[in-house]
C-alpha cells in the first residue's frame, strides 16, 4: 500500500460527499489531497464533531433521499475506515 491507495480513498470519499452536497468535510478532503498532510487527516478522527460523527441525512441538509441514507452511510463508514487505516500505515 502507498500514498496512491490513500489518495484513491480520499477521492472516492470526496465524490460521495460532493454528491450529497456535504461541503465542510468535502473542503477538508480537498485540502488534504493538495497538502498530503497525514497529521491533518488523523486529526479528523476522535472527539465531538469529528469525521467519524458525520451522518449523511436529509435532516442534515444533504441531497439524499431517506431510502438512500443507509447505503450512503455504509459507504461513508467503509471509506472513513480505509482513510484512517491507510493514513496510520503510511505514518509508520
Amino acid at each position: 500500500m502507498d500514498e496512491r491507495d490513500l489518495g484513491e480513498a480520499l477521492k472516492e470519499t470526496l465524490a460521495l460527499l460532493d454528491g450529497v452536497r456535504e461541503t465542510f468535510w468535502a473542503s477538508k478532503i480537498r485540502g488534504a489531497l493538495q497538502s498530503g498532510d497525514l497529521d491533518e487527516i488523523l486529526s479528523w478522527y476522535g472527539g465531538m464533531g469529528s469525521f467519524n460523527d458525520l451522518l449523511i441525512a436529509t435532516a442534515n441538509g444533504h441531497q439524499v433521499s431517506r431510502e438512500q441514507e443507509p447505503a450512503k452511510n455504509a459507504q461513508l463508514r467503509q471509506l472513513q475506515t480505509q482513510i484512517y487505516e491507510r493514513t496510520r500505515r503510511l505514518m509508520r
